[in-house]
Formats: C-alpha cells, structure tokens, sequence
C-alpha cells in the first residue's frame, strides 16, 4: 500500500508539473503509462508467483557427499526448481517413498549402497520417474548398465552446469512426454557404443 502511494504521489506530481506547463500537456501519457505497468505488475506479482510455484518440479538429490549435495541443490533452485536432498541410498529411497518427485538424481557411488541399488528401488516403486545417474567414473561399462537398468542417463564428475541442466531438463520433458509410452528410460538415445 505504501509502495502503491508513493507510485500515485509520483504520477500526480508529474502530471501538476505538465499542467503548469501548456507546452507540455502532451507528454502527460507517456508519464502515465510506465507507472500504471508498475502498479499492475506488483497487485499481479503474488498470483504470477503462485502460478509458477505450481509449475515447479520437485527433484530428489542422493549423494553421500554433503558439500556436492548442497551446491547442486543451490544451483537447481536458482533454476527455478524445488529440491530436497538426501546423503545416503536408504535415507534417498525412504524419502523417494514419502514424497512426489519429479526426477531423481543419484550419485553412483554412496556410503551405504551403489546407486544401481537405489535405481532399482526407485523404478520398482515408480517406473516412470526418470533417475539420472551421477558418477565420478567415466567408465563405459558402468553408463551401459545403469541405462539398461532404467536410468535416463548418466553425468560424469566434475559435474558442469549447462550439462546438469539441459540432461535434466530433457528428462523432465521426456516424462511429461512419456504418458502413453513405455516407463522412462526405457529407449535411449545416449547409450554409449561399447
């Protein structure tokens, strides 16, 4: 209301200082018109928000390591996401459970359990989120196995950002697209040639 006040304070000044001035009756619109945007996008602002916090995907992030964990949380909210992390497969899994994920994202090697474990556990408990799989081991055999187990795909250490998001992003669409199709990940245009 006070921000409202101050706009209506401003455009009233303006226009008294037009009027005073004859010459300058015409410029009056032009003063108006940037002001009466403001207003708009401001009463607008809070149902803009609500519409993109329902438009919003929740991601899961399952890494043993804290640090890693938490910067790509940071970054994915930045992106507009909705994230919650878990530092362990069992600890991942139950929160998988709990809650309504959009896309998992797994690091291969945990504390307690490998993430092909978690895969599994995820893709029996829902067989069309899509999992992408982060590993720091750029090994061939390893991709193969977790995109025949389901996974959409893979990411290798040390992770880029563009990279995180655009995998991220097709997946995402890959499910949103996925309604009358086999359960995501089951045809791959990543597979890597052994």
């Amino acid at each position: 209301r006070r921000l409202t006040c101050f706009i209506n304070k401003i455009i009233f000044s303006r226009i008294q200082i037009c009027i005073r001035s004859s010459t300058l009756l015409c410029i009056i619109p032009i003063f108006i018109k940037p002001f009466q945007f403001i207003h708009q996008f401001i009463h607008s602002g809070s149902l803009i928000t609500k519409s993109r916090d329902a438009e919003r995907k929740r991601i899961l992030i399952i890494d043993d390591d804290m640090d890693m964990c938490a910067l790509l949380s940071k970054f994915l909210q930045r992106k507009g996401f909705e994230t919650e992390m878990a530092h362990s497969g069992g600890k991942g899994t139950a929160k998988f459970k709990e809650g309504n994920f959009d896309l998992v994202l797994c690091d291969f090697r945990l504390g307690d359990k490998e993430g092909k474990e978690v895969l599994q556990e995820i893709k029996a408990e829902s067989p069309k989120t899509p999992v992408v799989i982060i590993t720091g081991y750029s090994d061939i055999k390893t991709a193969v196995d977790v995109i025949k187990m389901g996974a959409f795909d893979y990411i290798s250490k040390p992770l880029i950002p563009d990279e995180v998001l655009n995998v991220v992003n097709k997946a995402l669409q890959a499910e949103t697209e996925s309604v009358d199709m086999p359960a995501a990940g089951t045809q791959k245009k990543n597979i890597p040639k052994e």
